[in-house]
């Protein structure tokens, strides 16, 4: 709702519909908010007090999202190899593929993996060039499988581009995937980086973390309310190529504290933003609430 006050404002229908939507708010006793960094935007665009809101972030299905014991080098074969579906500009789904050498190394290396479509704010680019820069320092062959990038829809550079001209090592382009077939790919994988800069939250993150992913990101709202820093993963400063490569090999370099990062992810995802756990805060809230406005009896 925010973001389209913002981007809706300026022109006369967004105008009238920002004016309902600010009516329709202050009539509410509670607004949830996903992150404290939405507090700031609630009393600017809607008039309306922090003290009023409630962070109440967005959560994932514990059933669905959770470490799945997989075969590592079946599931990265299988997708990389033997179902293509990674794609160049101007081409179709799985014109981008990978022969079995080329994937082998991500049999007994850490796999990092990053997964989203390829907008702007996701600073694919940043992420691979930071990669490129990192790759010389890493203590065995690491390889970055970027899961996402809707068929045909790209902004700025494409991903496939930026690995060519950087010669960035080891950097799989695995397509589009459905959310369900995430669990499996997370799974498979040793830890979970996002370089975007403009997350309101971070879904994926969460979800990482369920599986068990120690998480690598920005220190910007929702995922520096997400990643806990020495303790389920690495935050850095956004548009830092230098901070984001520090991070990628102080995660690869040390599978100690990253096996131990990611039980923690594990167990602190479940905690926080399993819906379960989510619910019965609403719910807490919602008692409150109705409490503070029952007729008192005399």
């Amino acid at each position: 709702m925010l973001e389209a006050i913002e981007e809706g404002g300026s022109w006369e229908h967004g105008a009238r519909w920002a004016e309902r939507m600010r009516r329709w708010a202050h009539r509410c006793e509670r607004l949830l908010v996903l992150s404290p960094a939405q507090l700031e935007r609630v009393e600017r665009l809607l008039g309306i007090d922090r003290a009023r809101c409630v962070v109440s972030p967005n959560g994932f299905d514990p059933e669905h999202f959770d470490r799945l014991d997989v075969d590592r080098d079946a599931v990265w074969r299988r997708v990389l190899v033997e179902q293509p579906r990674g794609w160049a500009p101007g081409e179709d789904e799985g014109s981008v593929g990978y022969d079995a050498g080329d994937v082998a190394e991500t049999a007994g290396g850490p796999v990092l993996v990053c997964v989203g479509r390829f907008t702007h704010v996701k600073r694919l680019p940043l992420l691979i060039r930071a990669w490129a820069a990192a790759a010389p320092r890493f203590a065995e062959p690491a390889s970055l499988v970027l899961v996402g990038g809707y068929p045909g829809e790209w902004e700025g550079e494409h991903p496939l581009e930026v690995v060519r001209s950087t010669g960035a090592p080891r950097v799989f382009l695995a397509g589009w995937h459905g959310h369900d077939e995430l669990p499996e790919l997370l799974s498979a994988a040793d830890a979970l980086v996002l370089a975007s800069v403009r997350e309101q939250f971070g879904s994926v993150l969460v979800e990482g973390m369920a599986c068990g992913l120690p998480a690598i990101a920005v220190n910007r709202m929702g995922p520096a309310l997400i990643v806990k820093p020495g303790d389920t993963g690495w935050l850095v400063e956004p548009d830092d190529l230098e901070g984001l490569a520090d991070a990628l090999v102080a995660c690869v370099n040390d599978p100690v504290a990253r096996r131990r990062a990611g039980r923690r992810a594990l167990r602190d995802a479940h905690e926080r933003f399993s819906w379960p756990a989510i619910a019965d805060g609403v719910a807490d809230l919602f008692d409150r609430v109705v409490a503070a406005h029952r007729p008192t009896v005399s």
